[in-house]
């Protein structure tokens, strides 16, 4: 869940009386097709909070969240330490803090909060990161040292703060498919889903 929570997480340090504290809250928002993601995570950490539900009005559609509040400073400080910290978005890296048995859980949970994969001209698969530049740049080295995939080209667009790694090549997906999804038993179904299609 840390990777998922350094793409999909939110850190805030609550106010008391007008005041920030020392107090942190942790916050967790999805699509709500994607809420069993919520409750597992409700199932680590042994929380009964409540799941939250809202519709939201995004460039002229409808989108359905889900998302659950934890006020926890000592977890906000365990989460720290892998980089997971207050208006993190701009500043994300790979932490080097993760024991190498657990980074294919790690980089599973990044590329569910913050990667894609899709189908290309109904033959071709493709899949890609997006993030900072530091942390693409952070996982496109991981990736290659550690599992063989191409060192692609790392894509920032002009006026834009969001780079990405795009990946088209045959073995490079087979690669990343097996490397982060053998013997799993928690990820995004529907991108799986998107991979098993073409029968990996």
């Amino acid at each position: 869940m840390i990777g998922f929570m350094l793409a999909d997480g939110n850190i805030t340090q609550i106010k008391r009386n007008g005041k920030l504290s020392n107090c942190y809250a942790i916050k967790i928002e999805i699509i709500t097709a994607d809420e069993y993601i919520l409750k597992e995570f409700q199932n680590i950490i042994g929380s009964h909070n409540h799941i939250h539900r809202t519709i939201r009005n995004r460039q002229n559609s409808i989108l359905y969240t889900s998302a659950i509040n934890v006020q926890s400073t000592k977890m906000a400080h365990d989460l720290f330490r892998y980089g997971i910290i207050p208006n993190k978005t701009f500043k994300t890296y790979l932490s080097n803090q993760i024991p190498f048995k657990y980074m294919r859980d790690y980089i599973r949970g990044i590329f569910d909060g913050d990667g894609t994969v899709y189908k290309y001209r109904k033959q071709y698969l493709r899949f890609a990161f997006y993030g900072t530049y530091k942390l693409m740049f952070d996982i496109r080295e991981f990736l290659y040292n550690t599992v063989g995939l191409s060192k692609n080209a790392i894509i920032t667009q002009k006026n834009e703060n969001v780079s990405f790694i795009p990946y088209a090549k045959k073995q490079d997906y087979y690669k990343f498919y097996h490397y982060i999804y053998d013997d799993a038993n928690l990820y995004l179904k529907r991108k799986k889903q998107i991979f098993d299609e073409f029968k990996l």
